[in-house]
């Protein structure tokens, strides 16, 4: 039937309206399922051409209140969002294609009612851009945000417009657009609440920018958070900066202010004791301070500071090394197909960074205990081989089997390097080459042979299976 058409007493319309009437019953009742079946139904009694306008919004609303409702049952992070580790997979995958549908009927109503209607227009462009954000299609929401953003200027949503088109540009990659967004709101409207949630983003997007060169203003604006005067430690902006920081100490080498800004967040949110992902940077914040400390034990000074420092070094290994295994426990205790391949790499390297800080210990050790050294580097030699066996097909492994290698030398048992620097000469010529594509690894196959070929004095190994 075309509007209008009867069969009898029955028109097209007039079964819309019925259809809407039941629609709104269902709103009422906060029933957003049954709102969706009848809104689904009324759409199907036209063609795209000839949809009316409000038949176009009711479905949008409808899709959006589904897929809010679907979020709503999902566990969220202190910081207010979805906790991704704990959420059911296909329970989000069900909301983000609500979003997604929701997102291009506010849409279409937009361009509906634009020239009858721009304050509804505009509406619905804002609901659109904000579906579209929430079904984590950034491009989309970038463009309407934008559009937003350029074709409003008193709308009370302005800032908020243009802070949400910045976090969509940071999430998509574009740093320079989303540190020009986050600048000019706080720069053009500092005491606004908009201007404040930008600190943290904007420093995070400095670093990511720079690849972590740019520093020093990320500093700035992560302590500015922290100072208390703007944020008290129970705001989500606040945890974030705080983490935020310990993070940037951690990759630009200080340590020591890594620790403690980490230990400081374990102190105000005890629940990040049960988070892996934190725990993994604990240690290697640990373990990263302790390779600091052994760089300036290669410098010259009195012994009493030299054997201060050593002792500090060993707790650091230690502290990391427990760490690692805490954190390696509790991802390989959950449900393996929710694993994030993140969480996989965090797998493999605190097997192996728990390897080398036993490695390292060992060698601080060599000289005062030759014999806790050796027990030391057998140890790592077991955690090695456990990690080249588990990620047989990752070049990482190379990098595990050479330690073996090492770990032979430093004990004298040079037939036992000489083999195991054999079997990772095997293992690398069995790699494919597609275990090279796409992987952290900083080597290709050609540097591995060179590196293999030039890591251990090979004529010491010929010469002591000559004797």
């Amino acid at each position: 039937l075309s509007d209008g058409a009867a069969v009898g007493d029955v028109t097209v319309g007039r079964v819309h309206d019925s259809i809407a009437q039941r629609h709104d019953q269902r709103v009422a009742a906060d029933d957003p399922v049954g709102a969706l079946r009848y809104a689904s139904l009324a759409s199907r009694l036209y063609d795209e051409k000839s949809i009316p306008a409000d038949a176009v919004d009711r479905l949008a609303h409808a899709h959006q209140a589904v897929a809010e409702m679907l979020m709503a049952t999902q566990p969220l992070t202190p910081e207010g969002v979805v906790d991704l580790n704990e959420a059911d997979p296909t329970t989000l995958e069900q909301a983000r294609q609500h979003f997604t549908n929701s997102a291009e009927r506010f849409l279409k109503h937009a361009r509906m009612t634009l020239l009858g209607d721009p304050e509804v227009s505009r509406d619905a462009l804002w609901a659109a851009a904000d579906a579209y954000d929430h079904a984590g299609d950034l491009d989309h929401a970038t463009k309407l945000f934008g559009e937003f953003v350029e074709a409003t200027h008193n709308d009370p949503r302005q800032l908020e417009g243009r802070y949400r088109l910045g976090k969509a540009w940071l999430g998509r990659g574009g740093y320079d657009n989303a540190i020009a967004f986050f600048e000019a709101l706080i720069n053009d409207n500092a005491t606004s609440e908009e201007a404040y949630l930008s600190f943290v983003p904007l420093a995070r997007a400095y670093l990511l920018a720079s690849d972590w060169q740019d520093h020093e203003r990320s500093e700035r604006l992560l302590l500015r958070v922290l100072d208390g005067q703007t944020f008290t430690p129970e705001a989500p902006e606040y945890r974030a900066a705080l983490l935020e920081l310990g993070a940037l100490y951690r990759r630009i080498g200080r340590g020591t202010e890594a620790i403690e800004r980490m230990a400081e967040a374990i102190e105000r949110y005890p629940e990040l004791i049960n988070d892996p992902g934190f725990t993994f940077d604990l240690a290697d914040a640990n373990r990263l301070e302790a390779d600091a400390i052994g760089e300036r034990l290669r410098e010259s000074m009195p012994g009493s500071e030299r054997s201060r420092l050593e002792g500090i070094r060993v707790e650091r290994l230690d502290t990391a090394s427990n760490l690692y295994e805490e954190a390696r426990t509790a991802l390989l205790g959950e449900d393996e197909r929710r694993r994030t391949v993140l969480e996989e790499e965090l797998i493999r390297n605190a097997l192996i960074y728990r390897a080398d800080c036993a490695f390292d210990k060992a060698g601080l050790l060599a000289l005062r205990d030759p014999e806790q050294a050796e027990k030391l580097y057998r140890q790592a030699i077991r955690r090695y081989d456990n990690a080249a066996q588990r990620y047989a097909e990752d070049p990482a492994a190379l990098s595990a089997m050479m330690q073996v290698v090492n770990c032979y030398a430093a004990i004298g048992d040079l037939r036992a390097a000489k083999i195991a620097h054999d079997r990772a000469k095997e293992r690398l010529a069995e790699l494919p080459d597609s275990a090279f594509e796409d992987t952290s690894s900083p080597f290709n196959r050609d540097q591995w042979e060179k590196w293999l070929d030039s890591a251990v004095e090979l004529d010491r190994f010929a010469q002591a299976e000559a004797e």
